[in-house]
């Protein structure tokens, strides 16, 4: 039985009418005569323009209500200011740059990090820092667009204390959200979220954050990093850090019928529901009897999908035996399992779904047919 509820099936749409979160920036760092970091067969710039067009054609096929722009699309030189500037005149609500790290002299060094500004609490983030803004020294006139910013100084790099802005929290959550994902999608090192003073991100007035994807200095990483397989699966650790950091400001995903002559993204390359045999043959560990609660009090429920289209369930009863069912609110049909009294047991329903393919799967309270915030419910227990 194939239910049809795949992700490539399903679209990211704002269910909230003030939703913040409308224009991405995506900034391949470096291009044109500065190549970035240099590994033995490959340029950073190439890796990361590879990695962001990729990107860039994710979030137009899972995000369309998402305006996405690019601070380069070929390989040009890009400067510092002139990203920023891209970013705030198109009123962005998140700036991504997309970067490789290397370490001189030390090719054992992996794994991924992502930055957001801040003090460098570590000589190696200062050392990040200073190699990514020493770009500036290909600018004419460098010294009017950084306010005399000297990258070949040490007291250059204390400047950025003045610049903690209110995005910071934000930065941090989306940066957290996206080093999560390159451990649990792609299977890299995370090195983790780490603050530092760069220039990029110091002008930009939008929850903002430096990707370093991996080392071109270390052997094994540089292979992975120049393929095409490691270049989507980084594409799609970013993609699946922002689906995740969307859902904090209304996005939910809305079954799609797509078209037919569209390239679809299979169900594997995004970790999500696996083929109609397989979930045939993986069962729910524990099956979920239909609970005696009446639609009229409140419990928790997990959804997997809504759309604006009544959902058809048909054929859905063998789904681990647990109990499929509908809900429709203010044009919106929610596609929901269980019904349960305990944020635990719907919790632990969650979990079951996810191992069989429904990653996507997350818990909501209910009460009287409308979705009422999990923490209400929890506050009454």
């Amino acid at each position: 039985m194939d239910n049809g509820l795949h992700y490539q099936d399903v679209a990211f749409v704002n269910v909230k009418a003030n939703n913040p979160v409308k224009t991405i920036v995506i900034d391949p760092g470096h291009g044109g005569r500065d190549p970035g970091g240099m590994g033995s067969f490959i340029t950073e710039k190439e890796v990361v323009l590879n990695i962001s067009l990729i990107l860039n054609d994710l979030l137009a096929r899972y995000f369309p209500d998402v305006n996405v722009i690019m601070t380069r699309e070929e390989d040009v030189f890009v400067p510092l200011h002139e990203r920023a500037r891209i970013a705030n005149e198109n009123n962005a609500d998140l700036f991504i740059s997309v970067h490789c790290n290397i370490a001189p002299g030390r090719p054992h060094v992996k794994g991924s990090e992502t930055f957001v500004l801040g003090l460098h609490r570590a000589q190696e983030n200062l050392e990040v820092a200073k190699r990514e803004n020493a770009v500036i020294a290909l600018e004419e006139d460098y010294e009017e667009h950084y306010g005399g910013y000297d990258p070949n100084s040490p007291e250059g790099h204390i400047i950025f204390s003045a610049y903690q802005n209110a995005y910071l929290g934000h930065s941090i959550r989306f940066a957290s959200l996206v080093e999560e994902e390159f451990k649990n999608t792609a299977g890299r090192n995370s090195r983790g979220v780490k603050q530092a003073g760069f220039l990029v991100l110091r002008q930009a007035t939008m929850p903002s954050v430096l990707v370093e994807a991996g080392f071109l200095s270390n052997p094994t990483e540089e292979k992975y990093l120049a393929s095409e397989e490691g270049q989507r699966e980084i594409a799609l650790s970013i993609l699946r850090g922002i689906q995740q950091y969307l859902r904090d400001w209304g996005y939910e995903p809305i079954a799609r019928t797509p078209r037919a002559e569209e390239n679809i993204v299979t169900d594997t390359e995004l970790n999500v529901a696996e083929s109609a045999e397989a979930q045939n043959t993986e069962s729910l560990e524990k099956p979920v009897e239909e609970r005696e609660i009446t639609i009229e009090e409140a419990f928790f429920a997990v959804q997997l999908l809504s759309s604006s289209s009544e959902i058809n369930t048909e054929g859905l009863d063998d789904l681990g035996n647990s109990y499929i069912y509908t809900m429709e609110e203010g044009g919106l049909w929610r596609l929901l399992s269980g019904r349960f009294k305990s944020y635990d047991e719907a919790a632990e329903h969650r979990t079951n779904l996810n191992e069989i393919g429904y990653q996507d799967a997350f818990i909501i309270g209910v009460k009287d047919s409308q979705r009422i915030p999990v923490s209400e419910l929890l506050s009454a227990d």
